[in-house]
């Protein structure tokens, strides 16, 4: 079976999408496959798509797939992910989604904002965030009022992200992997069978090197900072809350 040759990997972000990126480029069994993480004008995308919506998905998707000669291409970037997640899906041969726990990747993402000194920007300017419909921003926070305003807006977009996915219907089932297992303890169960999926979705016919596999995510895990701070006053509440909305939506 030859390998599908545009591999879309959605993402929320702070899901290791740029660490998976090195890794799978260092494990390809040929040099014909090209793992690319966020293209430098991407970061065009969040604000273009809340000034115009179809020319920011036409962008995307010719910053997802350009023209080469490459066996295989595997896209990993959270903002086209953000920006045109259904139009990109459909042009792909395989869709994989990697998510994270609701609480613990708003806590990753406010960290980043604050580690790049973002924070004063992107909480006064909605343009900067990715887009998401007001009906759930604003039920967000209803049901959780001590959150900030800020955060809120961020979940939104995490929540029509995952609602988008879910109501794709493409020929190829999408495969779902979490953060927690594809990152979690190496050699449990869950991590194993997380990288199998992964491995059986980019269709590589060659067996997973689990040493490899581990000494890269070791190096990845050693320069993660660390959580010093956190910003939700309830994590529990946020996992649940919007889980609910994932699930039932905001009607």
């Amino acid at each position: 079976m030859s390998p599908p040759s545009r591999v879309l990997l959605l993402t929320p972000g702070r899901t290791g999408s740029q660490a998976l990126a090195t890794i799978l480029t260092q494990l390809a069994p040929w040099e014909g496959v090209v793992a690319s993480h966020e293209h430098p004008l991407s970061r065009t995308l969040i604000p273009l798509s809340h000034l115009h919506q179809p020319l920011a998905e036409r962008l995307a998707l010719w910053l997802a797939w350009t023209k080469n000669r490459a066996l295989q291409q595997i896209r990993i970037d959270p903002l086209l992910s953000h920006c045109a997640a259904t139009p990109l899906a459909r042009c792909s041969d395989r869709v994989v989604f990697i998510s994270r726990r609701p609480s613990s990747w708003a806590e990753s993402l406010a960290r980043k904002i604050r580690y790049q000194k973002l924070f004063p920007l992107i909480r006064t300017t909605p343009l900067l965030r990715p887009p998401a419909p007001a009906p759930i921003r604003e039920l967000l926070q209803h049901r959780l009022p001590k959150e900030s305003p800020y955060l809120m807006g961020l979940l939104a977009a995490y929540v029509a992200l995952h609602r988008a996915v879910d109501a794709l219907q493409l020929s190829e089932p999408i495969l779902q992997l979490r953060y927690e297992d594809l990152y979690g303890a190496p050699g449990s169960v869950p991590w194993q069978q997380a990288w199998q999926r992964l491995w059986q979705a980019l269709a590589w016919p060659v067996p997973i090197p689990w040493d490899q596999v581990q000494t890269l995510q070791q190096r990845r895990q050693n320069a993660a900072p660390v959580l010093l701070r956190r910003s939700l006053h309830d994590p529990k509440a946020v996992d649940a809350v919007v889980h609910g909305l994932i699930r039932h939506g905001w009607e």
